[in-house]
């Protein structure tokens, strides 16, 4: 007897006002980006997913989390704090020395999932190209 619709959209702007207003969808949710520190999480999850050593996920995070490596976000100078943010314990959550925030753009979690993803082909390709030579 009950009709569930469910959707979903990156771009809430572009959706008619129309479709929107009361009676036609009962609830709206939005879904934020993650947080800093749920940035770090994520990173983490997902180099374990991908086997990305800590080192590699350090590096990530150093190079998306203000705070967490040299503060250039280049990829250079990423060790200390980004290894501390990423190794502080299994799980790989982490209390950061300096205040994490975001480097640039909110990353959502499929947008570091494929940021982890593309580092581990990389990482594949390097080994194919090195056994070739």
């Amino acid at each position: 007897n009950m009709i569930f619709v469910m959707a979903a959209t990156n771009r809430i702007d572009a959706i008619d006002a129309a479709l929107l207003r009361k009676g036609r969808f009962d609830h709206c949710l939005r879904v934020d980006y993650p947080t800093a520190e749920d940035a770090v999480k994520l990173f983490a999850y997902f180099g374990r997913k991908f086997r990305l050593s800590e080192a590699q996920v350090a590096s990530l995070v150093a190079q998306h989390i203000a705070g967490a490596g040299d503060g250039t976000g280049d990829g250079t100078g990423d060790g200390a704090v980004g290894e501390k943010c990423v190794a502080a314990d299994p799980v790989y959550v982490s209390v950061c020395s300096p205040p994490l925030s975001l480097a640039a753009a909110p990353l959502s979690g499929a947008e570091i999932e494929n940021i982890c993803k593309e580092r581990a082909l990389t990482s594949v390709r390097a080994m194919i190209a090195q056994k070739q030579m």
